[in-house]
């Protein structure tokens, strides 16, 4: 498929499994991408084994000088740009309510909604210059129910889905189409984080209580996220916008 040749894609958090997996695809539908992460080392060479026009800037999400300057840049550089992926985004702590760390709480809002938050601020007038384009907001089926000792991210996910709603009624008739996937758990180390966080010595327990409460029996593949990411991204998704999809191996059929 070449459903991105000629078009321009920034993706952030791209060093991780997810946000690789995305810059890969969208490559390989003949996007120049640009892999955006705080950590410029394994996005170079995450960009280096993606090859072609790939290439790695340093971005730290919740900087709004950061954010601008790696999107003017990655524009300059490359004529343009055509879609923005908001995939950064931290699991932050473990803990009851009662409990959690107040400053681990901040750190995990800074990341998952001020970094969206100006990621989409900065990338919607390089978006405007070009006639319309995409963003697509990494979310998480946390943003959809209640997520017992993960306070912060679930509240994040919430933020994160208002806030394509917002953006998508604002620029609709600037030809910007926002949306938002809302995954359940996929392999990575994310979920090696969440599954020993919730579960301390035994975090085999809790990947086997995520495991039988999704119906196919399994987590996600990044690659197949990252598939309805690029969907979403593309123009054969020209009539969707302000929504989010959920990609969760059946997990959420009994809710409404």
């Amino acid at each position: 498929m070449s459903r991105f040749t000629g078009k321009v894609a920034l993706v952030t958090g791209a060093a991780g499994v997810l946000g690789t997996a995305i810059s890969r695809r969208l490559a390989t539908e003949g996007a120049s991408v640009v892999l955006a992460d705080i950590d410029l080392e394994a996005a170079q060479r995450a960009a280096a084994e993606i090859g072609g026009d790939a290439a790695a800037v340093r971005m730290d999400v919740t900087s709004g000088d950061d954010v601008r300057e790696s999107l003017t840049g990655s524009a300059q550089r490359f004529g343009g740009l055509d879609v923005l992926v908001n995939n950064a985004g931290t699991e932050g702590g473990f803990a009851t309510t009662t409990e959690y760390d107040d400053d681990v709480f901040d750190r995990t809002f800074a990341i998952n909604v001020r970094g969206s938050y100006l990621g989409m601020k900065h990338a919607v007038p390089l978006l405007r210059a070009r006639g319309g384009g995409a963003i697509v907001n990494v979310a998480s089926v946390a943003g959809l129910q209640g997520t017992p000792g993960m306070i912060a991210y679930g509240m994040s996910k919430h933020a994160l889905l208002g806030m394509t709603k917002t953006v998508a009624a604002e620029e609709s008739a600037a030809g910007i189409r926002v949306t938002a996937v809302c995954p359940a758990p996929i392999e990575g180390r994310m979920m090696r984080s969440i599954e020993s966080g919730l579960g301390g010595d035994d975090g085999t327990t809790v990947r086997s209580q995520y495991r039988d409460a999704i119906p196919l029996g399994r987590y996600a593949s990044p690659e197949e996220v990252a598939a309805l990411i690029c969907f979403l991204a593309s123009d054969e998704a020209a009539f969707i916008t302000g929504s989010w999809h959920r990609i969760d191996g059946g997990l959420g059929i009994n809710s409404a």
